[in-house]
C-alpha cells in the first residue's frame, strides 16, 4: 500500500518521525485501526470545529474514504511529505496535530485541534511544546511556524506559552465561518531562508 521512496527524493530531513514524545500522552500516527475512533472524535467536535476548520466541511466522511485518507498520510509522510498525528490520553483520541511543509524549505508548519472536553487541561501546549522540540532536532529544520486567524482567540494564545513569536499579520479570504480574514503568523527558531534568485533566464 506504500509507495516507496528513493532516500535522494527526501527533503534534508528525511521522514518525520512517526512518534512525538509528550508526557502524559500519546502523539504518534494514524492507522487503519484508528478510523472509528477519529470518525467519533471528529463527530463529537463538528459544532466545536466548524468555525474555523475548513476541512470541516468535508464532514461526515464515509469509512472508507476516512480509511484511505489515512492511508494517504502514511503514505506522504514516508515519502518525506507532511505528517499529521493523533493524540491520545488514556487510550482515547483526544484530538490531533500534523507537521506541514508551506513555506520555506527549512521549516515546517504545526496545526492543532481537540474535542471540546479535552479544552482547558493543557493538552495543546503539551503537544506544540513536543512536537516543537521534535521539528527541530531533525536535521536542515531552523524554525517552526503556527498560523491562526487573528479571531481564534483560544488558538492564539498557544504559540506565545510555547515560546513562539509573533512575526506579521496576513490578509487572506476567510477559509472558515467564524475568520476575520486577519492571520497572524507565530515563529520559533531562525528566520526562514531567502529563496534564491529565479534561475530562469
Amino acid at each position: 500500500m506504500t509507495a516507496m521512496t528513493d532516500a535522494g527524493d527526501l527533503p534534508a530531513h528525511g521522514v518525520l518521525p512517526a512518534r512525538i514524545d509528550v508526557p502524559g500522552l500519546e502523539v504518534r500516527t494514524w492507522g487503519e485501526s484508528d478510523v472509528d475512533d477519529l470518525a467519533e472524535a471528529v463527530r463529537e467536535s463538528l459544532e466545536h470545529l466548524r468555525p474555523w476548520m475548513p476541512w470541516i466541511a468535508q464532514e461526515p466522511l464515509p469509512r472508507h474514504e476516512r480509511r484511505d485518507l489515512i492511508v494517504r498520510w502514511e503514505r506522504e509522510r514516508l515519502a518525506g511529505r507532511d505528517a499529521v498525528y493523533a493524540i491520545l490520553r488514556g487510550g482515547r483520541v483526544v484530538g490531533g496535530t500534523g507537521a506541514h511543509h508551506r513555506g520555506a524549505p527549512d521549516g515546517l508548519e504545526i496545526g492543532y485541534w481537540l474535542r471540546p472536553d479535552a479544552q482547558g487541561a493543557g493538552i495543546v501546549t503539551s503537544v506544540v511544546r513536543g512536537l516543537t522540540t521534535a521539528l527541530l532536532a531533525l536535521p536542515g529544520i531552523t524554525h517552526v511556524e503556527i498560523r491562526m486567524d487573528e479571531a481564534n482567540a483560544r488558538s492564539a494564545a498557544v504559540p506565545p506559552r510555547c515560546g513562539y513569536r509573533l512575526v506579521d499579520r496576513q490578509t487572506r479570504p476567510p477559509e472558515a465561518p467564524a475568520e476575520s480574514g486577519q492571520v497572524l503568523l507565530w515563529r520559533i527558531g531562525q528566520d526562514p531562508t531567502p529563496a534564491g534568485p529565479d534561475p530562469s533566464p
